[in-house]
Order: C-alpha cells, then sequence, then structure tokens
C-alpha cells in the first residue's frame, strides 16, 4: 500500500515538472506535443455507406455556408484533417477528430477553379506546406483531396488511407455530396 501511494507521489512530481516544462518550451513544440496525442489516439471510421448518409436536407434558414458548415462537420469521423474554405479563406478546420477554432487565423488561398463536386486529388505536404503546417505532420502517407462545392465554398480533405480503401472512401463522399444537393 505504502508502495503504491509512494509511486503515485513521484508520478505527479514529474507530471508537474512536465507540466512546468512545457509552459517553458516554445508554442510550435506544445502544440506539436498535442498534435501528437491527438494523432495516437485517432482512428478513421471505415464505414463508407456511414459516410453516404451522412447529408441532411438543407433549410432555407441557413445560408449556403452554414448549411456546408454543418456537413463539413459531419466528415470529422472519416477523415484525418479537413479544411473549409469560403472565399478563399479558412472558415473552419477539423485535424485527428477535434474541431478547431479558425477565427483569429487569417488563411487566404488561391483555390482552383474545377468543377462543383468534382474531388481533385493532391500532394498533402505541399498543401500544408500552403498553410504553414507542414511541419507539424508526417505527411508521406496522407493524401490530400480539393472539392469545390460552390462558387466561393470548398472543402480540403486528408486521409491516411491506402489506395483500395481510398477510392472507396472517395466514392462514398461523392454519393454523400450529390445526396445533400437532392
Amino acid at each position: 500500500m505504502k508502495n503504491t501511494n509512494l509511486t503515485k507521489k513521484i508520478e505527479t512530481l514529474f507530471e508537474e515538472s512536465n507540466l512546468e516544462l512545457q509552459q517553458q518550451t516554445k508554442r510550435p513544440k506544445e502544440r506539436q506535443i498535442t498534435i501528437d496525442k491527438l494523432q495516437l489516439n485517432y482512428e478513421s471510421l471505415d464505414n463508407d455507406k456511414l459516410m453516404e448518409n451522412i447529408s441532411y436536407l438543407a433549410t432555407t434558414l441557413n445560408t449556403p455556408i452554414e448549411n456546408w458548415n454543418i456537413f463539413f462537420t459531419r466528415l470529422i469521423p472519416f477523415f484525418e484533417m479537413g479544411f473549409l474554405f469560403f472565399n478563399h479563406e479558412l472558415r473552419n478546420q477539423f485535424i485527428f477528430g477535434k474541431e478547431i477554432s479558425s477565427e483569429n487565423k487569417m488563411i487566404k488561398l488561391k483555390l482552383p477553379k474545377s468543377d462543383l463536386y468534382q474531388i481533385l486529388k493532391t500532394d498533402a505536404q505541399s498543401f500544408l506546406l500552403k498553410i504553414n503546417l507542414s511541419h507539424l505532420f508526417q505527411t508521406e502517407k496522407m493524401t490530400c483531396f480539393y472539392v469545390r462545392l460552390e462558387e466561393n465554398i470548398s472543402f480540403v480533405l486528408i486521409s491516411q488511407k491506402a489506395e483500395p480503401w481510398l477510392k472507396l472512401k472517395m466514392d462514398s463522399l461523392q454519393k454523400a455530396l450529390i445526396n445533400h444537393q437532392l
């Protein structure tokens, strides 16, 4: 019994010193520790049929950006990262299952003019480099997808799935987008 209490006290001391150390270190290192923890604890859903059914009936009460933002947040369990852009400006994002506020971030990108609902594949490293996040992730196993939803609204989604499963996931996303517009 005493040995267990002593062990707990020692663990508490190490936890406190680690907290102090984290507070003294620079912010990017702090973010890296948090992102590493999120990444270790995150596993995307593999149920592609479930993704196809995340769409909902859009209402006239919401603006298009509000409707797409709701749809976007429903994608969180299916992708490792996601970014919602409105007028080339970052409006919402999620990383490893956690929605992250974009209020004070002024990230603007010139995004391609593709056909609506066309899913374009690109390199995750180059995209994350453009928004200054490439140093936080190991991107060699990630694939990035760009989807233009309306004239000025688009998603960028990143997944770590391998190719056969990735194709199924993108087909399900395509069906969900079509269902959303019906």
